[in-house]
């Protein structure tokens, strides 16, 4: 594979703007023949590594307890640490790039330029959502616990908060969040499985009694 030789125009390109912005930048306004690799690897032939190492320290930060500000790497704003996204890894803490406000802007341009991927998205995470959902169904039982209710149809099924709490829960985790929650925590005790007429049957009733059970008490007081 034969190299295209650096021209004296583009090495003092280079010069002038390595280090005062990134790599990425002066391929894409400047030299978008040579790629981001070849330009850092011509700059360290260049002795130009130190300049790039400053910017590195710059935009680049390490999560630290005393970090209170960082600059972003696309409006180049120096910006408060809560502006910014942190990740937990399994070795560190890392902190985005680029600013919330900046990665939301960015995003919706790439939902943009191809919907085709939110469509494909939507899908994946409604297949991973179902496949959850029907693994907790199955090892709480795959039926109504309610004794006179036989329902057994998927759709039907629910998956009910015998201690309460479950619309707090899905706020607090959403919809997919509770499926890992239960899932993590090894199907604690605390969950049953209901079908949408017993779950809204015991919601309405104030003893938060399944309507089912009620018409069985009240037949055996009539004949008892």
């Amino acid at each position: 594979m034969t190299r295209t030789k650096w021209t004296p125009d583009e090495e003092q390109i280079l010069s002038v703007y390595y280090g005062q912005i990134s790599a990425r930048e002066i391929h894409e306004r400047f030299l978008p023949a040579r790629t981001r690799e070849a330009i850092k690897l011509h700059a360290r032939l260049l002795d130009l590594e130190g300049n790039q190492n400053v910017l590195n320290k710059i935009y680049h930060t390490k999560y630290d307890e005393n970090t209170k500000e960082k600059h972003c790497t696309c409006c180049k704003h120096l910006k408060s640490i809560s502006e910014f996204r942190v990740h937990k890894r399994r070795d560190d803490i890392r902190i985005e790039s680029a600013c919330i406000e900046c990665e939301n802007i960015k995003s919706r341009e790439r939902w943009a330029r191809k919907p085709e991927w939110r469509h494909r998205q939507k899908s994946c995470h409604q297949k991973r959502r179902e496949a959850l959902r029907e693994k907790i169904i199955k090892h709480y039982g795959g039926k109504c616990t309610c004794p006179n209710c036989p329902e057994t149809n998927m759709a039907f099924l629910t998956i009910e908060h015998m201690n309460g709490g479950g619309t707090k829960h899905r706020k607090d985790r959403g919809e997919l969040g509770v499926y890992k929650d239960i899932i993590d925590r090894g199907f604690p005790d605390d969950f049953t499985i209901l079908c949408y007429n017993c779950n809204c049957g015991k919601a309405h009733q104030k003893d938060n009694i399944c309507p089912h059970l009620l018409a069985v008490n009240i037949v055996s007081e009539i004949h008892g």
